[in-house]
């Protein structure tokens, strides 16, 4: 319990700063960590963004985008790879839910916005 207290603390810091990155495994052996940042960067990949025909244009995406990753581009969102960080904020305050991401599937999953948060 206490080292998951210390990995936790450790995460938070990390936020705090304002770092980015695949900084959970900062603990882990070589190996797990060069196989989680090899992971993490796969998963990155801004190509699995796709929209659907509800896009709207309304730019809420990149207006909201914390790392400012998006540009509209011709009335649609375009993300910039090596600025986005895969946080799906995009996704889940579209007001259309028409960013989707990966196989189709964000639909399944849908839209989560926590309650005690403002935009």
């Amino acid at each position: 319990m206490a080292k998951s207290e210390r990995a936790i603390d450790d995460i938070i810091e990390s936020i705090k700063k304002g770092e980015k990155g695949n900084f959970i495994t900062k603990s882990k052996s070589s190996l797990t960590k060069a196989l989680s940042d090899k992971a993490f960067h796969l998963a990155r990949a801004t190509k699995n963004f796709f929209l659907d025909d509800g896009c709207t244009g309304c730019g809420l995406c990149a207006e909201q985008c914390p790392d400012k990753a998006i540009d509209i581009v011709d009335g649609k969102p375009v993300w910039l790879k090596e600025r986005c960080e895969i946080c799906f904020r995009c996704i889940h305050h579209c007001p259309a839910f028409a960013i989707q991401y990966g196989q189709g599937k964000t639909r399944d999953h849908g839209q989560y916005t926590n309650p005690h948060t403002k935009i």
